[in-house]
């Protein structure tokens, strides 16, 4: 008890001393050896005795590539161990390696290394800077050594840190700098928007500089280091510069961009300015790849030039009073002054200021911050003012360009009218000038069309002339058509009628008009029909002009050759069928430069010579090609001969589908086939086509037996108490049996008796019918064929005699026009002429029906005889 006492006076003392203690770190006194070889150990720079005091002028050498040695010591006289931290100013260090020992040890002491070089992970305390955790034991002397080496600028500033008081400064530190990068950061997302929303290069360059300014303070200041790339390495310090250089480039392009160098600066400084940032650039290519340490410092060089002489420029813009100038060299001069102040300490000129301990440092910062905001509303609201502007000016001169347009429109609408009223003046006069040269063409081809029937169905063994003639005369007629729609602009043919028809039956009649035409200069024609549906779903009538054009084309420019039409089909799609026709011939061909000009209207190569024709053929087909959705290829070169290729989709159809079930041409029969006393056994599935055949072969004398399909014709050929028919008529396709089964019956149980096939796709070669009919059958065709296979013959006082009906005489001047038809035979046109008499005057219906009736029955005489008895009675 008096020993403590005695004792308590120094434990008091103690206790006084020990805030001091803590709150009050001692001072290191350093000793400074540089040495400019490097390559030295510590046990080397214990011995040594180059070792000189620190001055502050020494505390900075900028960039140097000597090793700096650091020794000092520190005694401890408290009765307990001190621990501190030893900082270094400095985050930028490469290369910082700690030894320490006692007093009076001989040997290296404890070796501890930190810097960028070496991972984040080997240091002792996690900073930014270096930190080493430092224990003094009680009572004793504790001798340091530091050796520093690094590429970046090397600054020797450091001190001893109570633990505690080094995390509340390195915080407060923090803080203050997230809240100034945090400020520009705003500011810099701000004029981003801006310069996107409103395309301004300015606002745009100025948020770029300053993200990269963010980015470049960051890694500056450590935490590059210390967060993104804790492995270290030579790319930590390199990536330093780069930024450096990077935020000073795009400083340079925002200040020629912002105060209008190239308007506001003499040539030759606006050239150097573009060198400025060349030297930038090539200075980062020379940091990224070659020599660090002598990159950065001509880097520093080069921009504390650039900021000294910045200020030049700036005047100028002010002087000229650019928009915003003095706002934007306001707005950037801390950030100047900041520059060179850091240029100068980097290049050893300054001392360099406490990285925990710089508040006139974040003092710039942040007045950077807030006048950069400043500059950016002052630049936004110079952007509206001037777009307000402009839109001011856009909308005076728009609404002068409206007047002037409501002008120009009146007048514009008064010279349409008129040209309207003459386009429609002239487009009349065209249109009866069209109407009557049609009259004239068409009607002597009445009379010709007429003839052709009367020789094609009176049975005689030249009928055949009389279908060539029928059909030359109805391609003529077509032509004529064509010719007219094509002078009318096609304005009355631009619609399509698609209708279900005989397929086989067209490509025949075409076949057979080509065939024809290919003989007339010596060309074979061959015909390759392959895999053909029956009945599909098309405009008959265009499809057969395009293919009928194609093939006078090529019969017109081959002579002593071949000419081919080829059709293949495929099935695309259910429903439907992919037709292709092929038209071949061997004539000179075509080049390859004129095979796009052939399908225009009048156009004529100079291979034509001296051919017939106007150049529509091609024209047309082409015209009504696409109308159809289809398509027509050439493939050709001259001394190949040509190739043409109509590809065309189709739906497929049905003989329940036809829209009407007829015998062709049948109003134009003028002969009469006898067939009294022979019977005729029909076998067709389709009841329509069935019941019209048999009421029309009833009419000439037939008696008809009709099956609804080839078992039924079967059976009656089988049953012995039924008379045989004379010849049978039957489909190819039927239910149950179809035309083949027939046929071999009839051969089996009645070799002699004629079989007639009626299809809509041709037999094969070797069938064995004795005679086949496409459909739809012609009653000139059909009656000719029954004539030669029972041996009839046409005879016109067996024609049933037409009733009288002596209808009353209309007034004889609606007679007027009636009789030079008569004469001129023109059959087709009297039926017309008495269609539009009965519907013109209905009170006279029952003499239309009369003349109607006698022009049906192509009977000349009693029309006459009619008209004459008409006049008489006037």
């Amino acid at each position: 008890m008096p020993a403590l006492l005695r004792a308590w006076p120094w434990l008091l003392a103690l206790c006084l001393a020990w805030p001091a203690y803590a709150a009050h770190p001692p001072e290191l006194r350093w000793q400074l050896w540089e040495d400019p070889l490097g390559g030295r150990d510590s046990m080397v720079a214990w011995q040594s005795e180059h070792f000189r005091p620190l001055s502050p002028s020494r505390l900075n050498p900028g960039f140097s590539a000597s090793v700096f040695w650091l020794r000092s010591q520190l005694h401890n006289p408290a009765p307990t161990a001190q621990h501190y931290w030893l900082a270094l100013d400095n985050p930028r260090l490469e290369d910082v390696q700690l030894s320490v020992r006692q007093r009076g040890d001989d040997g290296p002491g404890i070796a501890r290394v930190a810097g960028w070089r070496y991972p984040m992970s080997w240091r002792e305390v996690s900073a930014n800077v270096v930190v080493f955790p430092v224990e003094i034991p009680a009572g004793t002397t504790v001798e340091f050594m530091l050796r520093v080496e690094s590429r970046s600028a090397v600054s020797l500033t450091g001190a001893l840190w109570h633990p505690l008081e080094f995390r509340e400064q390195e915080t407060e530190h923090q803080q203050l700098q997230a809240l100034m990068l945090g400020m520009l950061c705003s500011v810099a997302m701000y004029a981003l928007i801006q310069g996107l929303v409103r395309h301004d290069t300015v606002f745009t360059l100025f948020s770029l500089w300053l993200f990269s300014f963010v980015l470049h303070t960051m890694v500056f200041m450590g935490h590059g280091y210390r967060y993104f790339w804790p492995q270290g390495g030579p790319e930590v310090v390199r990536l330093t510069g780069v930024m450096g250089a990077m935020t000073a480039m795009l400083f340079m392009l925002l200040s020629m961009s912002f105060l209008h160098f190239k308007q506001t600066l003499p040539q030759w400084m606006y050239r150097q300015a573009w060198a400025l940032a060349g030297i930038l650039l090539a200075l980062i290519l020379w940091m990224g790849l070659g020599d660090y340490r002598m990159a950065s410092s001509a880097l520093s060089l080069a921009m504390l030039l650039g900021n000294v002489t910045w200020l030049l420029p700036v005047a100028l813009a002010c002087i000229r009073r650019v928009p915003n100038a003095r706002l934007f060299g306001l707005s950037v001069l801390v950030f100047w002054l900041a520059g060179i102040q850091w240029q100068l300490v980097l290049l050893g000129m300054l001392p360099p200021p406490s990285m925990l301990n710089s508040a006139m440092l974040w003092l710039y910062n942040i007045s950077l911050a807030v006048t950069l905001l400043i500059g950016v509303t002052s630049r936004s609201m110079q952007l509206q003012r001037d777009h307000e502007r402009t839109q001011r000016i856009l909308l005076e001169i728009q609404s002068r360009q409206q007047s002037q347009l409501e002008r120009a429109v009146v007048d514009r609408t008064r010279e349409l009218r008129n040209a309207l009223i003459a386009a429609e003046a002239a487009n009349l006069a065209k249109n009866d000038f069209l109407a009557r040269v049609s009259h004239d063409l068409r009607t002597p081809l009445t009379a010709i069309m007429g003839y052709a029937d009367m020789i094609q169905a009176a049975g005689r063994a030249d009928a055949p002339r009389g279908g060539i003639i029928r059909r030359s005369a109805n391609h003529l007629l077509a032509l004529i058509d064509d010719l007219i729609d094509y002078a009318r602009g096609a304005s009355q043919g631009d619609t399509l009628h698609p209708t279900p028809i005989y397929l086989h039956a067209l490509i025949d009649a075409v076949a057979a008009e080509a065939e024809t035409l290919a003989s007339k200069q010596s060309n074979r024609f061959i015909v390759d029909v392959r895999n053909l549906p029956g009945i599909v779903s098309v405009d008959a009538k265009r499809l057969q002009q395009i293919l009928q054009n194609l093939l006078a084309n090529a019969a017109k420019f081959t002579h002593n050759g071949a000419i081919r039409l080829t059709v293949r089909s495929s099935q695309p799609k259910p429903g439907f069928v992919k037709i292709k026709f092929n038209v071949s011939d061997t004539g000179p061909g075509i080049a390859l430069e004129d095979q796009a000009r052939i399908f225009q209207p009048f156009e004529r190569l100079p291979s034509a010579g001296r051919s017939p024709g106007l150049g529509l053929g091609l024209a047309i087909a082409a015209q009504w090609a696409e109308r159809m959705n289809a398509r027509i290829t050439v493939r050709s070169r001259p001394g190949h001969g040509t190739t043409f290729v109509l590809s065309l989709t189709v739906p497929l159809a049905r003989e329940d589908e036809l829209p009407s079930h007829r015998l062709v041409d049948n109003h134009n029969v003028l002969s009469h086939l006898d067939g009294q006393g022979r019977a005729l056994l029909i076998a067709e599935d389709n009841a329509d086509i069935r019941d019209m055949l048999s009421a029309e072969l009833e009419s000439h004398g037939f008696q008809v037996v009709s099956c609804a399909d080839g078992q039924q014709a079967i059976e009656h050929i089988l049953h012995r108490r039924l008379p045989l028919p004379d010849l049978i008529l039957t489909d190819l396709q039927m239910p149950r049996a179809d035309g083949l089964a027939v046929l071999a019956s009839a051969r089996e149980h009645a070799p002699w008796l004629p079989v007639l096939l009626l299809s809509a796709t041709p037999p094969g070669e070797d069938s064995g019918f004795d005679a086949s009919l496409l459909k739809p059958v012609s009653i000139a065709q059909l009656l000719h064929t029954l004539g030669q296979l029972l041996g009839l013959h046409a005879s016109d006082s067996a024609r049933p005699p037409v009733a009288e009906l002596h209808a009353p005489c209309p007034p004889a001047e609606y007679l007027v026009g009636l009789a030079p038809l008569i004469d001129m035979g023109a059959i087709s046109d009297l039926a017309d002429w008495a269609d539009q008499f009965a519907h013109q005057h209905p009170d006279w219906q029952a003499f239309a029906d009369q003349v109607r009736q006698y022009a049906d029955h192509a009977d000349l005489g009693q029309l006459r005889a009619l008209v004459q008895r008409c006049q008489q009675r006037e």
